[in-house]
């Protein structure tokens, strides 16, 4: 067995294909309304109240076992499977924010015995539950500290490991940019993110790194983090940018890992320069879908024709239809469609399927106005 297999096996986690899977393993230690009634409570806590869903996931050490490897054994094992080809980038001292239930800190404890790892998270019932499996597991170089990152003070060290807490450590999310010029939006995002970095770099000892594994996916959202840990003094390594895919309890997810250094900012136009080499699309098609659809349309789209982005109930974007005119190509239009859960898909068309576009993108605005959403007219 493979040092990541073998480790996950030690913990003693496994991947559920899907919710109802989730609910048979935990209903026969639990009972079936026991499980439902907590595993219902969390899918609810898990968008509209972060903490407190940690806080009651973890308030049960066996619960919290079953329900977090469903979800996390493949990110798990995915990220254990990056961190073993970059064991060099880890220092003498490691910080890892949020550790949750420890699984990764225990990793990190076998694979780096001789480094000091500091891990912490807000929520006690996390903390007491990576405790336990520390324990279990025999790791002994793990200090666990319950605090906000941010109150973290006068500590400097060689390596800092952020996996999926930027969002919830940076200001509110503004509004989906996608309508707007990539340039343009991911500065917007920049500013969203640019406390957190500076958080991170005040964390970080010279010559020491940075890495960050985030939900951002190859997207306008994701190089305003990069630019905002430029602008901190965090320079990302875009030789090293891996992108890393997984299940989570069935469903495909994307994890984008930065490796960073302290140094010089680097000018927004290199960023940026290097950003549109990876972002390539294929000009031949005529469909792109979900990742493709962010550098198909930085390369092709033109004027925007006709635009509405979609609001749901608290102002949020939900999704978002346009048509553009394409750049150097008075023959061909691109319509953009977005329906948030479905998917993103932009597709090359003709003057002559104008009309069948047209109709089904004034469709699309019918039905999510008859759905209750508020339709927000850009061009």
């Amino acid at each position: 067995m493979d040092v990541v297999g073998q480790y996950i096996a030690e913990l003693g986690i496994k991947a559920e294909d899907g919710v109802e899977a989730l609910l048979e393993s935990m209903s026969r230690k639990f009972g079936r309304n026991e499980a439902e009634d907590y595993v219902s409570n969390l899918i609810g806590l898990r968008r509209s109240n972060p903490q407190l869903f940690y806080e009651e996931k973890n308030a049960d050490y066996e619960k919290a076992m079953l329900f977090s490897g469903a979800f996390d054994e493949g990110i798990l094992r995915s990220a254990c499977s990056w961190l073993i080809t970059r064991k060099e980038i880890f220092g003498p001292t490691i910080l890892e924010i949020g550790c949750d239930c420890g699984f990764m800190t225990c990793f990190l404890g076998k694979m780096f015995p001789e480094s000091k790892i500091t891990s912490i998270d807000r929520g006690k019932n996390g903390i007491a539950i990576a405790k336990r499996n520390e324990q279990r597991l025999g790791i002994r170089n793990v200090e666990f500290l319950q605090t906000d990152v941010k109150k973290l003070k006068n500590r400097a060290f060689d390596t800092v490991f952020s996996m999926r807490t930027a969002p919830e450590n940076a200001k509110k999310r503004p509004v989906d940019h996608i309508f707007d010029n990539w340039k343009l939006a991911s500065e917007g995002y920049s500013h969203f993110f640019e406390a957190y970095a500076r958080v991170l770099r005040g964390l970080t000892a010279e010559k020491g790194h940075v890495i960050t594994v985030e939900r951002l996916d190859k997207s306008s959202i994701l190089l305003g983090w990069i630019k905002a840990l430029n602008k901190a003094g965090i320079i990302a390594d875009f030789d090293r940018l891996a992108f890393l895919e997984m299940p989570e309890i069935s469903r495909p997810l994307d994890l984008s890992v930065i490796e960073g250094s302290l140094g010089e900012r680097v000018s927004i136009e290199e960023i940026e320069k290097k950003w549109s080499a990876i972002n390539s699309f294929d000009p031949a098609k005529s469909r792109w879908t979900d990742d493709e659809v962010l550098p198909a349309l930085t390369g092709k789209a033109g004027r925007m024709i006709r635009g509405t982005r979609i609001l749901g109930q608290h102002g949020e974007a939900v999704g978002q239809f346009a048509c553009y005119n394409v750049i150097n190509d008075p023959n061909h239009f691109l319509y953009l469609c977005d329906s948030g859960n479905s998917g993103k898909q932009l597709i090359l068309f003709t003057k002559d399927e104008e009309s069948d576009i047209i109709e089904n993108y004034l469709a699309q605005i019918k039905h999510n106005k008859n759905s209750g959403l508020c339709a927000v007219k850009l061009a």
